[in-house]
């Protein structure tokens, strides 16, 4: 965690706050929270009693922020040297809600070294164009990954607030912790109008193979807990939007679709693996 503090607290644009939202922690996060605190005037800690799931504490941090854009960073995560005041120049400059920023990727237990993910970055021919929503809308049919996520993206925080407006409480209550990234950003596009897509790396994704969905797919409640997950956020989509809305953002879900097969395939892989390696 102290590594992602100091690569946001050392940035070259001072002009910011950093939310600090702890949901509920039972580790050293308040003192070492606490502590930055008292060295820097711009940490600002907001503290759940309990843990109350990622969707909740992503909610949390956009209703406590008070600059005109948001920018989000988990624990294990690093942020680019000088890419806040590239992005904020970039939306001033572009007029656009949402600034689109490439990625590193290290994934524990599988590379060691940074690498380019693929997957979660646009193509070179994207890059230093501004998109509408809707064609964001579809461009993510062939690249779910790089849409999805909040990780690679500076956002107007107006357009972010007036998301959330429409998620009702008794969801946030429900305790989501998977897929609330794909479910926020769908919100986003339906009430954005414009997207610039720039070359710059802005984040180091540091990941395990849990969180990439691998090792929590292969662990049965886990899986169980991340499909009742988008079955809720999936209700609430399709009760509360038209069949307009629906068709801008639907290619987002399809992409989870196939990542809910992979994760099907890779809970069976490890139930037989499990099973053959009980034999000896």
């Amino acid at each position: 965690m102290a590594c992602a503090l100091d690569s946001v607290l050392g940035q070259d644009f001072l002009d910011f706050e950093l939310v600090c939202v702890d949901d509920g922690s039972t580790d050293g996060t308040a003192k070492i929270l606490e502590k930055y605190a008292a060295k820097d005037q711009r940490v600002r800690i907001v503290t759940n009693p309990e843990n109350r799931g990622t969707l909740h504490a992503r909610v949390t941090a956009v209703r406590a922020a008070g600059g005109n854009f948001v920018l989000f960073l988990d624990a294990d995560d690093r942020m680019e040297p000088g890419i806040v005041k590239v992005a904020h120049a970039a939306a001033v400059a572009g007029g656009v809600d949402v600034v689109l920023f490439r990625l590193w990727s290290r994934r524990i237990g599988w590379r060691t070294k940074m690498f380019v993910h693929e997957e979660a970055n646009l193509p070179d021919n994207h890059l230093g164009r501004i998109f509408s929503a809707c064609e964001i809308g579809a461009i993510s049919k062939n690249f779910c990954l790089a849409v999805a996520v909040l990780f690679n993206k500076l956002i107007r925080r107006e357009i972010f607030s007036n998301a959330l407006n429409s998620i009702p409480q008794t969801l946030l209550n429900e305790h989501i912790c998977y897929y609330e990234d794909i479910f926020l950003v769908a919100l986003i596009i339906l009430r954005s109008n414009l997207w610039l897509a720039i070359s710059n790396f802005g984040c180091r994704r540091i990941t395990s193979m849990a969180s990439l969905g691998v090792q929590q797919k292969t662990d049965k409640c886990a899986f169980q807990h991340s499909q009742r997950d988008i079955g809720l956020i999936k209700e609430h989509l399709r009760a509360t939007l038209s069949p307009e809305e629906w068709s801008i953002i639907g290619n987002l879900f399809n992409g989870v679709n196939f990542c809910e097969m992979g994760a099907r395939l890779a809970f069976a892989k490890f139930e037989r693996l499990r099973q053959i390696l009980r034999k000896f």
